[in-house]
């Protein structure tokens, strides 16, 4: 399944989550400042060239609007890893996330004071490799090599958990899966093949808010 059809996916499963949602609170505005911690794994089929999909810290900051169970926004987020190249004498780049995304959320159900949401995104993500720029040693003279940021589209879905705390502060938890394409290109026979592939990655995200509620 292509990105396209995931985030129609998404999008789908959101929409029909709002539909679900009682109306008691229709009437209430509210916006939600936030911030958040947690982990990032990147998808298992990374690793096969040479990136680390171990979970890796990451951190994000979003803002949302909405009137009742329904809100949109957006999101910053960002997180890094590796990628090995496996060359006596040179370092092995850090690869680095950023993603700006639009977030809708969905209020679905409240269990036991804790608000059950849905969640979609749809933006951009920026992978940026440090250094950007490797000598590679080839007999007498080193070969330069640019390391390019590479821009993409990605989306995806997900569920998050809000509590109140006091005042006007929620703690909340989010799991979130998304896709991306990349461009790849590796031996087979032989031969280079070259190909455009769609991987994954999931987040896990402890966060406050700062919330402000109008009728």
């Amino acid at each position: 399944m292509n990105t396209r059809a995931r985030l129609a996916g998404s999008c789908v499963a959101l929409a029909a989550a709002a539909l679900a949602v009682t109306p008691a609170t229709a009437g209430t505005r509210w916006l939600v400042l936030g911030v958040d911690a947690g982990a990032t794994s990147f998808d298992a089929h990374l690793a096969d060239y040479q990136w680390d999909v171990a979970p890796r810290s990451a951190w994000g900051a979003e803002a949302l609007a909405g009137a009742g169970p329904l809100g949109l926004g957006a999101r910053l987020s960002s997180h890094a890893t590796t990628q090995r190249l496996a060359i006596d004498g040179v370092p092995d780049p850090k690869v680095s996330a950023t993603r700006l995304e639009v977030v809708a959320h969905a209020r679905l159900t409240r269990v036991l004071g804790i608000d059950v949401a849905a969640l979609g995104s749809a933006g951009r993500q920026r992978l940026a490799y440090h250094p950007s720029r490797l000598e590679i040693p080839a007999g007498g003279t080193p070969v330069t090599v640019e390391l390019r940021p590479v821009d993409g589209w990605i989306a995806g879905g997900g569920m998050a958990l809000s509590h109140a705390l006091p005042g006007p502060w929620n703690a909340t938890f989010a799991l979130e899966r998304s896709w991306f394409a990349l461009d790849t290109a590796h031996t087979s026979g032989g031969v280079i093949v070259e190909d455009r592939e769609t991987f994954g990655l999931w987040d896990a995200r402890l966060g406050v808010n700062w919330l402000v509620t109008s009728r």
